[in-house]
């Protein structure tokens, strides 16, 4: 479990072992919760971008939708439009889709796109609590899963 991760303690940064320890000798159980953000938490980056080039990929957007999604982003870049604005247009194209079909495009994306992206540390992290019992609306991997494996071994594989 080597590496150390940031910290906005004014201690400096603080090592995973470090952290999973905290995490075992803090409170534990289920009237407990962990919140992990995704992008640039969870993993590398950002995944908006995922997203949008496999709606790309599909054919999913026509000329309207490609000036509009040029317009919100440029309109990001310029901090003229709040961040929950930008995520509400980019949710409002999912309206009427499936609960199985987004979970499939999830899964297609993180295996083709984000899998590589997951940082090794945070898994670490995500597998102390839940093996505590602490629940978290953050997707807790199974070990020997493709998110227990290191950072850039898991390709497309699904196993």
């Amino acid at each position: 479990m080597a590496g150390t991760m940031r910290s906005g303690s004014r201690h400096g940064p603080i090592s995973v072992a470090d952290l999973v320890k905290r995490i075992e000798s803090g409170p534990q159980g289920p009237r407990n919760i962990v919140v992990f953000d995704f992008d640039g938490t969870l993993i590398a980056g950002y995944s908006a971008g995922a997203f949008f080039q496999a709606h790309l990929r599909k054919g999913d957007y026509n000329a309207f939708d490609l000036a509009e999604a040029g317009v919100a982003i440029w309109q990001s870049v310029a901090k003229a439009i709040e961040m929950q604005d930008l995520l509400n247009k980019a949710i409002a194209k999912w309206k009427g889709k499936k609960e199985d079909e987004l979970v499939a495009l999830g899964e297609k994306i993180f295996d083709k796109t984000l899998s590589d992206k997951v940082y090794p540390e945070m898994v670490t992290l995500l597998l102390a609590t839940a093996a505590l019992g602490i629940p978290s609306p953050s997707p807790v991997p199974p070990p020997g899963s493709r998110l227990s494996r290191p950072r850039g071994s898991w390709g497309s594989s699904t196993s």
